[in-house]
């Protein structure tokens, strides 16, 4: 098994960007917008390509969200850039079971940094057929949006 993933980190395969301000993210729109929370409302313009997926930055909880569509973050929350070939989906799974979402800095505010998301450790299939069946068929409870 050991020949078939690749030690990293998550600073090596991905990089958290932060979400923009945004007012009137009520109703109007065509393109979701997320927070630290998950999905708040929609807007006329997307911040990212989908399939995307956001980690909640700031607050008591901090969840991750899979968008299969263009999508706006709002500034409590970061979108995922791959900076390898890895599936966007795969990373939303591995992201969820390392529970990159509870990352605390220890700041009054509970929050995750990015500092402190990139030095943790992550096993990366040589091949994406090679992860384990359990990460790709949606055993994990998820909202896919």
């Amino acid at each position: 098994m050991a020949s078939e993933w690749r030690p990293s980190t998550w600073g090596d395969e991905i990089s958290l960007e932060y979400g923009k301000a945004l007012r009137g993210y009520e109703s109007e729109g065509r393109y979701r917008v997320y927070g630290s929370n998950g999905p708040i409302g929609w807007t006329t313009e997307p911040l990212a390509q989908g399939p995307g997926v956001i980690l909640g930055r700031k607050g008591a909880y901090r969840g991750v969200e899979f968008s299969r569509d263009p999508f706006f973050v709002i500034d409590t929350a970061y979108f995922v850039v791959p900076k390898t070939d890895l599936d966007m989906r795969w990373l939303y799974y591995a992201i969820k079971h390392d529970k990159l979402g509870e990352v605390d800095d220890g700041s009054p505010v509970p929050s995750t940094t990015r500092a402190a998301v990139y030095m943790l450790d992550l096993l990366v299939p040589l091949q994406l057929s090679n992860a384990p069946s359990h990460m790709s068929s949606g055993h994990w409870t998820t909202r896919l949006h």
